[in-house]
């Protein structure tokens, strides 16, 4: 009897030793497939930032041949690459227009829709380098859309305005404080006429 208490407690030492092997080693496969995958999904956001860099290039293309068309057409002028600028600043992940912005938009739309001239307004959202790609690359396009909303509340035709975001892709300046990180988070707004 002892014999077979002895005999089984080997066995079931010798069943946890490789059962404790065998989680290493299936701990060490997972691992594996994490970093494969990892890497995987690092590929695929370098391709899809490559993608959106192209498509950014070729949308300033069809642009600039569309603005060469209305030079085309009879009576009416050509528009320049830009006739006014401004900039508007934002704290951390905030996309909403600030009050004394939409006066200021308020002002630029009468104006613009006032003149018999062509216009197009160009509306770039940015953000600064903290955060993920994809989180910058959103919180860009908020920001940009919601000052082309603040247009179009003005009357600006939907039409004549395009809203684009760069995410952190285009800083001003490099990041060494907070103060530099407060500059790139921000939207640009182009008007060309």
């Amino acid at each position: 009897m002892m014999k077979r208490v002895m005999n089984t407690s080997r066995l079931l030492v010798a069943v946890a030793a490789c059962v404790s092997l065998a989680a290493c080693a299936t701990t060490s496969y997972v691992d594996g497939k994490i970093a494969a995958s990892e890497q995987r999904q690092t590929a695929l956001i370098y391709e899809q930032n490559t993608q959106i860099a192209g498509l950014e290039k070729r949308f300033t293309e069809v642009l600039e041949r569309a603005i060469d068309k209305l030079a085309g057409v009879a009576g009416e002028p050509k528009l320049t690459k830009v006739s006014q600028s401004f900039t508007v600043q934002y704290a951390v992940n905030a996309t909403s227009v600030p009050a004394p912005v939409k006066a200021q938009i308020a002002e630029i739309a009468a104006t613009l829709l006032a003149s018999d001239k062509p216009f197009f307004i160009e509306i770039q959202g940015h953000t600064d380098t903290t955060g993920s790609a994809r989180n910058n690359e959103r919180v860009g396009a908020k920001r940009a859309e919601a000052v082309r909303q603040a247009f179009r509340a003005n009357g600006v035709p939907l039409r004549s305005m395009s809203a684009i975001s760069f995410g952190s892709s285009q800083p001003l300046v490099d990041e060494t404080s907070e103060e530099d990180r407060q500059t790139n988070r921000r939207v640009e707004i182009l008007i060309m006429q």
